[in-house]
């Protein structure tokens, strides 16, 4: 396989590595309520590693950045359609999209639990 040619893992270490990935990503759901977690503010979360953590890295930086690019493009996308954020809250489609995205990540983090 390519991967030995690349990195510095034969077959067998590059498979333990590439299992142990999703255990070793850090998102901000794992930070406590005592801690002020769980973050779903990325730029928030970055903050928080930096300040508390002592962790700064260029990776953690850059999903900063793109956090509030993406989150200052879907704001002012919605102004387009919206006069206001209450109206946002009280569309019955963006609702929907809400029940169902929340749906998703209650299952996601069931399978989580259950494959751990």
């Amino acid at each position: 396989s390519m991967g030995p040619r690349c990195f510095a893992f034969d077959d067998v270490g590059l498979q333990l590595a590439f299992a142990a990935a999703p255990s070793l990503l850090v998102s901000g759901v794992e930070v406590s309520a005592t801690e002020g977690g769980p973050f779903l503010n990325r730029a928030e979360y970055v903050d928080y590693l930096k300040n508390k953590k002592g962790i700064d890295t260029e990776y953690f930086r850059q999903s900063k950045t793109y956090f509030l690019i993406l989150r200052k493009f879907v704001v002012d996308y919605l102004a387009c359609y919206f006069p206001s954020m209450a109206a946002v809250v009280m569309d019955p489609e963006m609702q929907a999209m809400f029940k169902q995205f929340s749906h998703q990540i209650e299952i996601t983090s069931l399978l989580s639990v259950i494959s751990d």
